[in-house]
């Protein structure tokens, strides 16, 4: 009884030290990627992880490089289902981007290649090129369960695409044109930084951007427009 007491004892022992010691190894060697950033719960009890930037509108000084890697993992037994290296490029100074909904999940690479896959196989469904490559891509997806468009951002290009096939809905879309064609101006740079779904076949979006004078931005500037997406 004594030996079987040590012997537990020792393992315990054992397995806090690895704990504490080799979680960041634990997480690169299950899930390919390192610190978490994007985390998304969908139904089936499944969690997707990422170290994507967190929201697909969120602007950055200098896009971080990233691992390209995004694992979905069960949370009854926390074992990971799948996992996807995401980017086309092998470059190893690739960004990339992740949204997700209940059932589908998508990505988007520097080189503007837009990916759709299954949320419980981790299968890919779909892809398409945006036109523009960029250091700094981002996904916007209208909040529901079951999104009917993603738009893939590459600077102030729009693409609109049907979540579920990858068709491009309409041409691009310039953000700053589509302020001039609204009467307003900008002397900054304009972002697209919503989608919003009204109803089956009616969209808006939200466009944001700050004045600037000399090249600084002003702060005290800063405007928001709301339009109406004509998409076929």
């Amino acid at each position: 009884m004594a030996l079987f007491l040590v012997s537990c004892s020792n393992n315990f022992a054992l397995a806090l030290f690895a704990d504490d010691v080799g979680l960041s190894d634990f997480l690169v060697a299950t899930t390919g990627h390192g610190a978490v950033k994007f985390v998304h719960y969908a139904a089936k009890n499944m969690l997707v992880t990422s170290d994507s930037p967190v929201a697909g509108h969120q602007l950055l000084a200098e896009a971080p490089d990233t691992s390209c890697y995004v694992a979905g993992r069960d949370l009854e037994n926390g074992q990971v289902t799948w996992r996807r290296n995401v980017c086309a490029s092998k470059n190893q100074m690739s960004h990339h981007v992740v949204a997700a909904a209940q059932e589908t999940w998508w990505s988007m690479d520097s080189l503007g290649v837009v990916r759709g896959w299954s949320m419980d196989k981790g299968n890919l469904l779909w892809d398409a090129l945006v036109p523009q490559p960029t250091n700094q891509p981002r996904l916007l997806v209208p909040p529901s369960a079951k999104p009917t468009i993603v738009g893939a951002v590459a600077e102030e290009i729009m693409v609109v695409l049907d979540a579920t096939t990858g068709e491009a809905l309409g041409t691009p879309l310039l953000a700053s044109q589509v302020l001039r064609d609204n009467g307003c101006s900008s002397r900054g740079e304009a972002r697209w930084l919503q989608l919003v779904s009204q109803d089956e076949d009616k969209w808006s979006a939200l466009i944001g951007w700050a004045h600037q004078r000399d090249g600084v931005v002003s702060s005290n500037g800063s405007d928001l427009l709301m339009v109406s997406l004509q998409l076929k």
